[in-house]
């Protein structure tokens, strides 16, 4: 069902190599009539601060104030699900609790619309069930999915054997995930609650 239009989505994000890949999820799920914009970080701005620290920033420094978000319906939060060490949560409802806690109060209000997404351990888990077959639910208990990026020579990696995310890698690939969504969403419970938590907004505004 088409939303009306233009539906204005804003996302936050850890880094600009997610941006895409969470545009693909979005636009399959919520169907036509839809503008993601990226906020934090901007969209497009590949030097600009970024990681789980900023997305922390952003959310505390705007929960106050989220219903005076310029131009968004719907505003999309993402933290990678292997940051659960770091924020002392024990699994993905914990961490799930502490972007809350960030968010609070504006969860509480009517508008605009928020999603909390936590892709297991990062959403480079996604771009690799995109362009291949070797995938199974497994792989969200799997650390650094990047590494396995590298390692079939979608990424390349700096002399120290670091990965290197190039943005336009996942930019290039993002309309590879958008079709294969359905598909996933059988093999990746948290891609799965993503998507059924747009539907039940796309639900909400029809």
């Amino acid at each position: 069902m088409r939303l009306p239009g233009p539906f204005r989505v804003s996302v936050v994000c850890e880094g600009v190599t997610d941006l895409p890949l969470l545009e693909a999820v979005i636009k399959h799920s919520l169907g036509a009539g839809v503008l993601v914009t990226g906020i934090q970080p901007p969209q497009d701005a590949d030097d600009s601060p970024a990681g789980d620290t900023q997305v922390e920033a952003w959310c505390k420094r705007w929960a106050h104030a989220i219903q005076w978000l310029p131009s968004t319906d719907l505003l999309v939060v993402h933290l990678d699900g292997d940051r659960q060490a770091r924020y002392d949560a024990s699994d993905a409802k914990g961490l799930c609790d502490v972007v809350k806690g960030w968010l609070d109060p504006a969860l509480r209000l009517a508008s605009p619309d928020i999603v909390i997404v936590l892709p297991a351990q990062a959403t480079d888990l996604w771009l690799y069930g995109a362009l291949f077959d070797d995938i199974s639910p497994q792989d969200e208990q799997r650390n650094h999915p990047e590494d396995r990026l590298a390692d079939k020579g979608v990424l390349k990696r700096h002399p120290d054997g670091k990965v290197r995310k190039d943005p336009s890698v996942y930019r290039a690939h993002a309309g590879k995930l958008h079709d294969r969504v359905p598909t996933l969403r059988r093999i990746y419970p948290e891609l799965d609650r993503f998507a059924g938590k747009l539907e039940a907004v796309r639900a909400k505004r029809a």
